[in-house]
This record gives C-alpha cells, structure tokens and sequence, in this order.
C-alpha cells in the first residue's frame, strides 16, 4: 500500500517539485550511463520484464534530454578519461542485446529528440529467426517442475559449480554457466520432458526477435547510433571455459564489424558478469572500452577502461526511475 501511494502521489509530486535538481547538486560525479534493454508497443511482465512500453521510454527521453546533458557513448568515455568538467550532469544511453524493437520503436524516439545512443549486439541473433535462450526460458519457465529434474539425466559439463536445483533461478543461474551447445541441448530436453510445445508464433515478436544487418545500417547511418558487442551467445563470460571466452569475444567483434563496416572496440558484458581474466581477454581480442553493471574486481576503474552503469527498471512508474537516476549518480557514475 505504500508502495502504491508513494508511486501515485509521492513521486509524482516530488519529480514536479524539482527535487531531482537538488539530488544532482550533492552527488561528485558528473557522468552516469544507462542501460535499457528493449521498446515494445504494450509492455507484457508475464512475457519479460525486459522491455518497456513505446509511451514511457518516450517519456523518459523528453525528460532526460530536457534535464541532462546526453552524448554519444564513445565521447563519454573520452570525457571521464580526460577528467573533463561538463557543463552539466551528462548521460549516455545505451542498449543490451539488439532486439528489432530498438529499431522499430526506440530509434524513431531518439531521432525525435536527436538523442545518441549505443546497441550491443549479441551477434548469433542477428539476421535469424531464432529466439535468445534467456528468453526462451522465459517463455517455457511456468510449464517447468524443477523438482522433477534430475541433472544425471542429461549429459553436462562434470565442472558446473550448480549441481541440483531447487528453484527457477538455480535453473537460470545454471544456464549461465553453459556454453551454447550446452544450452541448446538442455532446452531441447526441457521441452521433450515437460511435453512444452515453445512456439514463437504464439508470442508476440516485439518481445524475441533480433536486428537485421539492414537495419544496423540504417541506424548506423542516421549519425545517432552506434554498436558494440555483447558477445556471440550471450554467456556468463566468467563461467565458462577460456577457449569459448576467446571466441565469445572475437567472433562478436568479427561480425559486427563485417556488418557495420566500423570499428568496433566497446563491450558490454552479459548479466554484467566478468572477471579479471575476462577483461584481459577482452583488451587482447581488441575491445579498449569495457561496460559492467556493477563493478565485481579490486583492480576496475575508468583509467582500465571499465565503466559502470546503470541499469532501468521496466517494472516502475516514470517518476520513479527519474528519481532512482538522480539519485544514482552516487553510486553509478563517474
């Protein structure tokens, strides 16, 4: 209940009030990324809770580049590097995983404000009809019963730290670890057990499908977006073993820029997860600006060339994400 009313009238009352400005003035940092995930036409939590409706995320880009100052993610960087002193609190939008809705219904927003941003791409998807394994997960996950499954049933990697399973999450948190035949393969049985009959049609496509390489070009050549990699498969890069890190990394970076014709030097990490011999693998394949959620190592900071950021709630009202990125400049920027 308060909860409700907080969202309700709080919020709303205290974004109007122009709290939001004073928030800004007692936090040091001066810079702060945010990561989105997708636009959808009528945002669906029981489908994902990963993407937004059309009318919020046009609400949150009127108030954002009314409110900040917004650069492309590549100047951003060079600022926080060069210790530049910006005229204002500054923002870079960025987005994970490169569904089609980024291009059917978020670019036409930024190219109304002529607001950049940054998508990274998990390569695999791209220019297929296929379905990311999260998402596919998600969308078979209530006809599942955990407690019916016995992992010696099925053949994986004797190394997985996860070995029963008592929830959904374990079940996810499993998946992470597995590296793409591995995924492909336990989903497939999943489905044999559970008799789930995981049919895309049935779902709306705003939610799974990926980017073509013909609209990547479009936008590349609108002068407003830019790209990065967010691997080949989309694995817990620091669960898996150091070869499918390797080629996680180069294979993604190969492709897009194949497909861009650009040079492509930033990565975002899945689920935000990496370790040190992560990021060394990472510069090694040629990837000179790196992006977390949070940070997860002693050694991570910008002069490493990682970057924090922030991620969005979908599940929220306007005014309260508004609320949360001010007061996230403490903990999330630069």
């Amino acid at each position: 209940m308060l909860k409700k009313i907080a969202r309700k009238f709080v919020f709303p009352l205290a974004l109007k009030s122009g709290v939001t400005k004073i928030l800004n003035k007692f936090s040091n940092h001066q810079y702060m990324i945010l990561n989105y995930h997708g636009v959808v036409e009528k945002e669906d939590p029981q489908i994902s809770a990963n993407h937004m409706s059309v009318k919020q995320f046009g609400d949150h880009i009127k108030y954002l580049s009314d409110n900040y100052r917004i650069v492309p993610l590549e100047k951003i960087v060079e600022e926080i590097k060069l210790g530049f002193n910006p005229p204002k609190k500054t923002i870079a939008i960025t987005f994970d995983d490169g569904y089609e809705n980024n291009y059917q219904f978020a670019f036409p927003i930024l190219k109304k404000y002529n607001v950049p941003a940054t998508i990274f791409i998990t390569t695999c998807y791209t220019d297929t009809q296929n379905i990311l394994w999260y998402d596919e997960l998600d969308f078979i996950k209530n006809y599942i019963n955990v407690a019916e499954i016995n992992l010696n049933e099925i053949d994986l990697r004797q190394t997985l730290k996860i070995k029963t399973l008592s929830s959904i999450s374990a079940l996810k948190n499993l998946f992470k670890e597995l590296i793409p035949e591995e995924k492909m393969k336990f989903l497939k049985w999943l489905k044999t057990k559970f008799e789930i009959v995981s049919d895309k049609e049935n779902i709306n496509p705003q939610f799974w499908k990926q980017l073509s390489s013909k609209q990547i070009i479009e936008m590349r050549d609108s002068g407003l977006i830019d790209f990065g990699s967010h691997t080949v498969n989309h694995p817990n890069l620091n669960l898996i073993p150091t070869l499918n890190i390797q080629k996680e990394l180069v294979e993604s970076k190969r492709k897009l820029e194949a497909i861009t014709q650009l040079s492509i030097t930033s990565i975002a990490y899945p689920d935000g997860a990496y370790d040190d011999e992560v990021k060394l693998l990472s510069k090694e394949a040629g990837y000179t600006a790196l992006f977390a959620v949070d940070y997860k190592c002693l050694t991570d900071n910008v002069t490493n060339g990682i970057f924090k950021r922030f991620s969005i709630s979908n599940t929220t009202t306007f005014e309260s994400v508004m609320l949360q990125i001010s007061l996230a400049f403490n903990k999330s920027g630069h």
